[in-house]
């Protein structure tokens, strides 16, 4: 088997984004870049279960395997460091008492500190989610100094790209944040800050 990968998505499409409309653009791509009948030779397809995809594959007729892409997933999960694998045992004291201990099975990989940053910027997007009044602030020293208005988002945890789409946004607000610092005397924020304002956590 020759496997090939086809960057199709590096293509703007701007036209409705249904199955069959994205179905027949990706059969275009294969056949214009790379002479190869998509329809014809495809013979499975995995997504990260999102309903579009499997729709677009439904369309191509092709079977389904989504624990490809979960896994995946999980890989890149697991090397930056955004996930540890735990078993939890039970043991008894000295005492006869019954008691629980927790250990990780397969360690995160080599992303410094990743899960510890990850979740000390959801804190501070989760602070000024909290109230409208903390983002008008936000933005009020946006527009000041002619920054970006994206928000910090932090979609969740389940999948790979929720974590980048928090680092993406929270670098954004970067050097915004370090203006809200210099104004704000609230001590609640002040501790959120201390947790992830290390330059390095921003290098890396």
């Amino acid at each position: 088997m020759v496997v090939i990968t086809i960057a199709a998505t590096l293509l703007k499409f701007n036209n409705s984004h249904s199955a069959v409309n994205v179905a027949t653009k990706l059969v275009v791509i294969c056949k214009d870049r790379f002479d190869i009948d998509l329809q014809a030779i495809a013979s499975g397809g995995g997504s990260d279960t999102a309903n579009a995809a499997r729709a677009v594959q439904n369309v191509l007729g092709i079977e389904q395997n989504d624990c490809t892409m979960h896994i995946v997933s999980l890989l890149l999960l697991y090397s930056i460091g955004m996930r540890e694998n735990y078993k939890t045992e039970k043991t008894v004291d000295k005492m006869g008492k019954e008691m629980k201990i927790r250990y990780i099975v397969t360690p995160g990989g080599a992303f410094p500190f990743g899960s510890k940053i990850i979740k000390a910027l959801r804190d501070i997007a989760n602070y000024f989610g909290s109230s409208l009044q903390l983002r008008d602030d936000l933005e009020t020293i946006k527009n000041g100094a002619m920054l970006p208005l994206q928000n910090i988002k932090s979609p969740g945890e389940t999948r790979v790209s929720s974590h980048t789409t928090l680092l993406q946004t929270a670098m954004m607000n970067h050097f915004a944040l370090t203006l809200y610092v210099m104004q704000t005397k609230d001590n609640t924020f002040m501790k959120l800050w201390d947790n992830c304002k290390q330059e390095l956590k921003w290098k890396v």
